[in-house]
């Protein structure tokens, strides 16, 4: 098995070969089209005197406009050996002319030139798989994909680290965050009971970007948040989980889903209105309960909602998608949690909960410690808490309540309730 440096060195090594094989090919091209050098010096090994006159698709030197290249992959996850299918639909030349396509899968295999690949990765890893295109100019552009090739041990996450304060005075009492897939660092927060039904979006630092009114929602008592698909492919949805229930007296818990909406992370900060809001009511099959905890699983869009109990017996309950506003669903018991116990020590609360960005890992929070379970490839959130539980890091915090995945699946983050409370992010760690 090759060492994380030698792997680093060769991928650097392989990427500098393919960037010349790219420059090289589109040097070709151009010479085999005939006459078409130019000035700019970064087309042909020499023009040819005798060569057909310029065509159409000839640009003259400084107007050509380098390739957009796309990469994609079926998947992004998995357990080792995992075999991914790369595609490169989507890429485009602006005048054109395509000459090349290289990847390079970035872990030190050579680069495969085509338009689209499959690979197997048989260590795990991070690996960051590089797409090259050239023109016929030899201009040339990339376009990257992450692969998460997991191994049946735990993760490893690093202690966690203050990233800053949260910095909206109106944020007294966190109870749900999720961090944003569609925005680059971008954080939603609801607070617990007493607010009004209203999201905050921050950075990954704590910086305040904004408050966004749900229209049509009401808050009886917000516990969680979660992001997720919904009826429409391509749209990321918010989940805000009106599920919170000390008294155990609510016939039944709902769930607001809205669009998750436009935001910059370098945005000023503003008040905003989210529409398109749908109301949808559940139930559990065995009474009411108290709840502090949901997520939704980014594969399937299934809904799950973990139970809240002293005695340490919590139930994970499933709503499956698709969810049809107007009817109350009959949530189902997909599996029971024993807190307080040898394999889940400490508190047997549980306060909150997420699905990873690639539906790989489901993780919970109690106020004493984090847990980790990992999805079985092809498996269901079922099967993940039917494997053996992995402990994760958690800071002390006064009332820890809310925990999220980075939107790249690097790490967790967790806050707690109270004024200005530092946000922590637990990355995950690097294989010596």
């Amino acid at each position: 098995m090759i060492s994380a440096l030698e792997r680093k060195a060769a991928t650097t090594c392989s990427r500098i070969v393919l960037r010349s094989l790219a420059a090289l090919t589109a040097a070709l091209a151009c010479s085999c089209g005939g006459g078409g050098g130019g000035a700019s010096g970064s087309g042909g090994l020499g023009g040819d005197p005798g060569g057909d006159p310029a065509g159409p698709d000839d640009v003259p030197s400084g107007e050509n406009r380098p390739p957009i290249a796309q990469a994609s992959a079926d998947v992004t996850s998995g357990d080792a050996p995992l075999t991914v299918t790369f595609s490169s639909a989507g890429t485009a030349d602006p005048e054109g002319g395509l000459a090349s396509f290289l990847w390079d899968f970035g872990d030190a295999s050579d680069p495969v030139a085509a338009e689209g690949a499959t690979h197997t990765y048989a260590e795990p890893g991070r690996y960051i798989a590089l797409l090259t295109v050239a023109d016929l100019q030899g201009l040339s552009g990339t376009s990257e994909v992450i692969v998460q090739v997991e191994t049946q041990e735990c993760p490893s996450f690093a202690p966690g680290v203050s990233q800053g304060s949260v910095e909206s005075s109106s944020i007294v009492e966190a109870s749900g965050i999720v961090a944003s897939r569609r925005w680059t660092g971008v954080l939603w927060v609801n607070n617990d009971s007493g607010d009004s039904a209203r999201l905050f979006a921050m950075t990954a630092q704590g910086k305040h970007l904004g408050v966004y009114n749900v229209q049509g929602a009401a808050a009886y008592d917000w516990e969680d948040l979660s992001i997720g698909p919904g009826p429409e492919d391509g749209t990321d949805y918010l989940f805000a989980a009106d599920i919170g229930d000390n008294a155990r007296a609510r016939g039944y818990v709902t769930v607001y889903r809205v669009p998750e909406p436009s935001v910059s992370a370098a945005q000023a900060p503003g008040t905003f209105t989210l529409s398109g809001t749908v109301r949808l009511d559940m139930s559990y099959p065995d009474g009411a309960w108290d709840a502090e905890a949901l997520f939704v699983d980014p594969l399937s869009g299934d809904i799950f909602i973990v139970s809240k109990r002293s005695d340490g017996r919590s139930e994970v309950y499933r709503n499956p998608a698709p969810h049809a506003p107007g009817a109350r669903a009959a949530m189902q018991v997909v599996a029971t949690l024993a807190l307080g116990t040898t394999a889940l020590p400490g508190s047997t609360l549980v306060t909150a909960g997420d699905m990873s960005p690639q539906g790989s890992w489901v993780i919970l929070r109690t106020y004493s410690h984090a847990f980790l379970w990992r999805r079985p490839s092809g498996g269901s959130v079922a099967d993940a808490f039917a494997t053996e539980v992995c402990r994760v890091p958690a800071r002390s915090e006064p009332q820890g309540e809310a925990i999220c995945f980075a939107a790249d699946g690097s790490g967790y983050f967790t806050v707690s309730e109270g004024s200005h409370p530092p946000l922590y992010f637990f990355g995950r760690a690097v294989e010596p």
